[in-house]
């Protein structure tokens, strides 16, 4: 992890102890280090009671996830570490990430947690928490109020923070907001891009563009999409699903989360790969699948789509990856 503590950039590394016949690591190391005329110097060392699972940084502060713990810490006037806060309401805590005040926990299995962080008041306070037995492979804050989690039976979701709920159990319980197998162990999220292009300069607009990866290699992406763009991908989706059928296979029923609790259709999110199979296909195919779908121009206006509307709207959607 990199962080920045007293207005300078340092490296962070965490360590475990593993020993046979323990079941969790016991003793682990949070070590800091700066980069000082072209090397890293060890600058503080810091022993904990377990193994550092995740780094991240929060208001100039160290957070590490130590076996179920969730804790933060600030370099001293005398180059130390100081333990200043602790949240303790976890299995494993395996990754962590901020975004100003807010820190997001993806546990074992026990799904996401938000955590506000109160540096002032030198505590770490619990906010939302999906309370669904989920067993996480990689989180990321997509924004302030939206969690994007990976969980061990290949799918993708989507959880929601209502901070504006009527109750105080509608505010700490972070809502599902989308579904989607994506049929691959995903490991990682990162915000970013693989293109160098604006996305403002695509016909189709789209914000928030989160890069993703898996176990075998592969690198996906997820980005958020304007409602009424949403929409017609879906429509559009819907219809696609009835021409390409590779292997027989139902689209609805692959891209179905599931996993040993039960099964959630596909929602809240589009299948671009399917999307993008559109400019390939037969003419005659094209336009039997785009008649009567209606599309908004630049100006907000709905109109009659058309096969080459479909196909620059489609083109450009793949340009962003």
């Amino acid at each position: 992890a990199l962080t920045c503590c007293n207005g300078n950039i340092y490296y962070c590394v965490g360590t475990a102890m593993l020993r046979p016949r323990e079941e969790e690591p016991k003793e682990g190391r949070i070590l800091l280090f700066q980069l000082q005329d072209g090397k890293l110097l060890k600058v503080a060392s810091q022993e904990v009671k377990g193994g550092v699972m995740a780094l991240t940084c929060c208001n100039g502060r160290i957070v590490a996830g130590i076996n179920s713990f969730v804790d933060i810490y600030t370099l001293d006037s005398e180059g130390g570490l100081q333990r200043e806060s602790r949240h303790t309401s976890n299995i494993f805590a395996l990754y962590l990430k901020s975004k100003g005040d807010f820190i997001l926990v993806g546990d074992l299995m026990r799904s996401m947690c938000v955590l506000l962080h109160k540096p002032e008041a030198k505590q770490l306070e619990e906010i939302s928490r999906d309370f669904n037995s989920r067993w996480m492979t990689a989180v990321e804050m997509m924004d302030d109020d939206t969690f994007l989690g990976g969980e061990n039976s290949y799918n993708l979701f989507v959880c929601q923070k209502d901070s504006a709920g009527a109750t105080d159990e509608d505010r700490r319980t972070l809502q599902d907001a989308g579904y989607m197998h994506v049929g691959a162990f995903v490991n990682v999220f990162r915000h970013g891009s693989l293109v160098m292009e604006s996305l403002g300069e695509l016909a189709a607009p789209v914000q928030n563009t989160i890069l993703f990866g898996t176990v075998s290699g592969a690198v996906g992406l997820v980005a958020t999409l304007p409602p009424a763009l949403y929409e017609f991908l879906v429509r559009l989706q819907k219809r696609l699903a009835r021409v390409i059928t590779p292997g027989n296979i139902d689209h609805a029923d692959w891209r179905s989360f599931f996993n040993e609790v039960g099964v959630c259709p596909l929602a809240g999110f589009v299948d671009g790969d399917l999307i993008e199979r559109f400019p390939d296909l037969p003419r005659s195919v094209q336009v039997q699948v785009s008649q009567g779908l209606q599309m908004t121009d630049g100006s907000g206006v709905k109109k009659e789509a058309n096969v080459d509307d479909v196909v620059k709207l489609v083109e450009d959607l793949t340009r962003i990856h």
